[in-house]
């Protein structure tokens, strides 16, 4: 499933080094909610995602997809990561299987005042939390919709389980639907 949201690569990078800034040393997940929750908060209060990211139901609750991509790439290939053509072994660590470690602080000009709000407000809720409170306040309505491991949660689904009302479920669906129309999908020929 196509975000309706442009992933923007620099945004996720500013924000991970911004949760790191803020909580030190973190494990992927603290790293994963937080950044689920943020934008949460941001689609329902402001209509739109901080960065774009495509998040996928997991067993332990919601994971960015394209974030944990990077970690991924970052813990198995070190010092030849390079992300979107940013050389991201000069911002971020992997330390351990999944210790994530900020290496310099965030560029704040790819983060606009309302993504550090829904950032702060939501560092604050998830940092005193252990693994398994962070998994089951993720495990909220759009997780559940998901139906199974691996799907793409929608951004809709995403902002009821976030408290948004009709008003902004209407507005996400319409997006959806105008850039289907816009950019309708192509069959593939073999």
């Amino acid at each position: 499933m196509e975000s309706i949201f442009k992933y923007n690569p620099e945004t996720i990078l500013a924000a991970v080094l911004y949760i790191l800034d803020k909580v030190g040393v973190a494990d992927w997940q603290l790293v994963h909610k937080t950044f689920y929750i943020a934008d949460k908060r941001s689609i329902v209060e402001f209509g739109q995602p901080i960065s774009g990211n495509t998040n996928i139901r997991m067993s332990y609750g919601p994971v960015p997809s394209e974030l944990d991509c990077l970690l991924e790439a970052l813990r198995q290939q070190g010092a030849h990561t390079s992300y979107f053509g940013i050389p991201v072994t000069d911002l971020l660590k992997v330390e351990g299987k999944n210790k994530l470690i900020g290496l310099q602080a965030p560029d704040l000009k790819y983060l606009s005042r309302t993504d550090r709000e829904c950032l702060d407000y939501t560092i604050d809720t998830c940092k005193g939390l252990t693994f398994d409170q962070r998994t089951r306040i993720t495990h909220d309505y759009a997780w559940s919709q998901a139906h199974k491991s691996g799907v793409a949660m929608r951004w809709e689904d995403i902002a009821f389980a976030g408290g948004g009302g009709d008003e902004i479920v209407a507005y996400l669906r319409d997006l959806k639907d105008s850039q289907t129309h816009l950019f309708p999908s192509f069959p593939v020929f073999n």
